[in-house]
């Protein structure tokens, strides 16, 4: 009869074994891998968790409502709504600070409008000078320019010289002083 005991204890343990290592533990992993694969399919398995145990009566006093509360939403809003204003009070900074440097651009770029203007009426007029005195010695007689470009220095004879046709320069050159000559055909080749 002793012998009897340890076997029916072995019995129990056994089954109770049997039912955990074959139907639990399995079923219990199928509701993790099925609740798994439901939430990468974009189910809230909670959710309908919670549904399901309210739905039972015993159970629905257990499941808590969590709604979200009015004051705590109030309360988040507000702070949200602080917020923006505050962002927007910066953009309009920033936005009034761009403007301003616009303006400024603006202004700058009027001026240097208004100077290249002024720079190239000078400049014209200069070309309208030069081309004038151009003609004043292709008009001349080769010996008078000869004699006037004797007196200027090198470097203003050279500018004169390079609006000149070069017929004109030839003539201007024979009538002047050969060392006066040699030093103007000399400028005149490095310009």
């Amino acid at each position: 009869m002793g012998n009897q005991k340890p076997k029916s204890k072995e019995k129990k343990t056994g089954k109770a074994q049997w039912f955990f290592l074959i139907i639990f533990v399995p079923l219990l992993f199928a509701v993790i891998l099925g609740g798994v694969i439901l939430s990468f399919l974009g189910i809230n398995v909670l959710e309908l968790g919670r549904e399901a145990v309210s739905n039972v009566p015993g159970l629905a006093e257990m499941v808590e409502e969590e709604g979200p509360n009015e004051e705590t939403e109030q309360l988040e809003s507000a702070e949200e709504a602080a917020a923006k204003d505050d962002e927007i009070a910066a953009l309009q900074a920033e936005l009034e600070a761009k403007d301003d440097e616009i303006r400024d651009l603006e202004t700058e770029l009027e001026e240097v409008l208004i100077e290249s203007e002024t720079d190239q009426n000078q400049s014209e007029d200069e070309d309208g000078d030069d081309s004038e005195l151009t003609d004043i010695y292709e008009n001349m007689a080769p010996g008078s320019a000869a004699d006037v470009f004797s007196e200027m220095d090198t470097a203003r004879v050279v500018l004169h010289m390079n609006g000149l046709r070069a017929d004109t320069r030839s003539q201007i050159l024979a009538k002047m002083e050969p060392a006066d000559a040699a030093s103007i055909l000399s400028a005149l080749e490095n310009n």
